[in-house]
């Protein structure tokens, strides 16, 4: 089998890999991440202060907590 060089979608690492492609991207995941090229299907997320689902923008980055309780 033949290797092929690839760049994470998700980390930005590069990586040369014989695990088999994902059946939806055709690319393997990454050994540092464990991801594909997939998009994330994550669209909301629960906050711990008001135990609310909002969408993913309603998070700053590095932070649990919604633009609401932050």
């Amino acid at each position: 089998p033949q290797s092929r060089d690839y760049i994470c979608a998700n980390c930005d690492e590069g990586y040369r890999s014989f695990d088999p492609a994902c059946r939806r991207c055709h690319v393997p995941p990454c050994p540092d991440c464990g991801r594909c090229a997939c998009p994330s299907r994550v669209t909301e997320r629960h906050c711990p202060g008001c135990f609310m689902l909002h969408p993913l923008s309603m998070f700053p980055a590095g932070s649990d907590r919604c633009l609401n309780c932050d």
